[in-house]
């Protein structure tokens, strides 16, 4: 293949050794203490000792040509420890202080004592968020680990040994600077949940730039499926280039990087437009999904929002990153039917949306539907909702959904005829610039986000709050005033909270 070169690291497959000696910091074998309350360690009571080790952590050099070893430990570098003993197992945490260069250990139970029993050793490059309970990974998460360490415990001391080993391979791309790129067909560690001494992965559409040097940063992980590969061009407009690749090619240990392609050099890559809509059939319902393209806009009260409320204040710029496939309508009774096997609405209707489903409800039509196709369907965020009712990069800056005439794009409350057969079939209504109906009234349809109030920053690929107590829902409905209907209206119910005129509509994203 001339359009990619891999290069297997001399050491990376190899194995490094580390001697671990754990002194205990008591004259009482496994004396307890109580952790500082911090995230991490609320509430956990465990045991304390000293850790040292001869010699350091594998390290790769920004050129990603040779293999180097450093006995120079980042400050608040982690091992994760999982000892055991006999059937139970016991995890750690070692922390290391470049102040005093040394290794603090914390571990909650009792080890084995006098025999050479198992310890499960991970090392973590580059993680996202720590708690006591799981470590957040992404796609530039380097993971090293053994699951066949050892561990000896005699009058207040641990002996460890263990040899760490890198669980993925590494990929970075060669470009031009400044040029943005993103693809799919990479399988990565996204979490590891200390409790259940469990890793998850997904299959997720990466976003990357190249740098100034003209590589991206590396990101770890596997393939599993083809390749593919999104690149903006001004000659050609967006266009994806696919490639199918063994998953031998980015084994564990191995390192290289790929030409991102271009119009003028494919060299192997095969040309794919991306198609605008997609259709699924699921147990003989079809539905479609429109192709929203990536972006940035402005969320909440611009100047069309005529009479717009506290809460969808401040306006505020945000940039997705990655483009993303939306419902063509509010999921029908007939699909949902199709998926559950049941049907709430209280107003039947094969091609009225589904209605009397809570936020709950949308989550368990979710699983079953991503079951049924193997993809990753799911609500759309709000940032991706109003992006995408507002008409994405095709934007007129209209006050509803494709229109500032509410009666061409809407069905709510002053056209609202029948008003006691609640929703109306989907697509009675004008579809937005994208192809997007009903995004103003008919029903109303819940978001993943937490309900919040808006910052003036702006933000990236948003998600909302971490916590809450209500779920958003957008676009008004057939019982809404005009007001209702914008697109930057807001409103928010309880996750359990289901009504005759609450719908929802799906998203569909890392697939192109």
């Amino acid at each position: 293949m001339n359009t990619e070169r891999f290069r297997t690291i001399v050491g990376y497959m190899a194995m490094w050794f580390l001697v671990i000696v754990v002194f205990s910091c008591s004259n009482e074998d496994n004396a307890p203490f109580v952790q500082p309350e911090t995230p991490e360690t609320s509430q956990r009571v465990g045991y304390e000792a000293v850790l040292n080790f001869a010699n350091g952590k594998p390290v790769f050099d920004q050129a990603g040509e040779t293999r180097a070893y450093s006995n120079v430990w980042p400050d608040g570098a982690r091992l994760y420890l999982q000892f055991y003993n006999g059937s139970s197992r016991v995890d750690g945490l070692a922390v290391y202080s470049s102040a005093t260069d040394s290794w603090s250990v914390n571990y909650y139970g009792t080890i084995a004592k006098g025999v050479q029993s198992t310890c499960e050793v991970y090392y973590f490059e580059n993680a996202g968020t720590v708690t006591y309970e799981s470590v957040d990974l992404t796609p530039e998460t380097a993971v090293f680990f053994d699951k066949a360490g050892t561990y000896i415990y005699e009058n207040g001391t641990v002996i460890l040994s263990a040899q760490l080993a890198a669980l993925t391979g590494r990929l970075r791309w060669k470009g031009t600077a400044s040029q943005e790129f993103s693809y799919t067909g990479l399988t990565c560690y996204i979490g590891y949940n200390i409790a259940t001494n469990t890793l998850s992965t997904q299959d997720a559409e990466i976003t990357q730039t190249v740098s100034t040097d003209g590589y991206s940063p590396y990101v770890y992980g596997t393939f599993t499926d083809a390749l593919q590969l999104t690149v903006e061009s001004d000659e050609a407009g967006e266009v994806a280039y696919c490639k199918t690749f063994d998953s031998s090619v980015l084994a564990r240990g191995k390192s290289g990087f790929m030409n991102v392609p271009v119009m003028e050099s494919c060299n192997g890559w095969t040309i794919v437009t991306p198609e605008t809509t997609k259709t699924f059939t699921v147990s003989g319902v079809s539905f479609n999904m429109i192709r929203v393209k990536k972006g940035t806009f402005t969320m909440g009260a611009t100047s069309e929002q005529t009479g717009a409320f506290s809460d969808e204040k401040p306006a505020h710029t945000v940039t997705l990153t990655s483009s993303y496939y939306m419902g063509e309508t509010e999921v029908t009774q007939e699909l949902y039917q199709a998926v559950v096997g049941s049907n709430p609405s209280t107003y039947s209707g094969t091609q009225k949306p589904v209605t009397d489903v809570s936020w709950n409800d949308c989550q368990t039509f979710i699983t079953k539907l991503n079951n049924l196709t193997g993809l990753t369907f799911r609500l759309p965020t709000e940032a991706e909702w109003e992006y995408a009712a507002r008409g994405g990069s095709k934007s007129k800056g209209y006050q509803y959904s494709g229109s500032n005439t509410i009666g061409d794009v809407a069905y709510y409350l002053d056209n609202n005829e029948f008003f006691c057969s609640g929703a109306t079939n989907v697509k009675s209504k004008s579809p937005n610039e994208l192809g997007l109906y009903d995004m103003s009234g008919n029903v109303s349809e819940w978001c993943q986000d937490w309900y919040g109030s808006y910052s003036s920053s702006a933000q990236t690929n948003p998600t909302g709050p971490t916590s809450g107590s209500s779920r958003v829902i957008r676009g008004g409905a057939f019982v809404s005033y005009a007001w209702g209907c914008r697109v930057a209206n807001r409103g928010s119910f309880t996750p359990s909270y289901a009504c005759n005129n609450n719908g929802f509509r799906l998203v569909l994203s890392g697939f192109h």
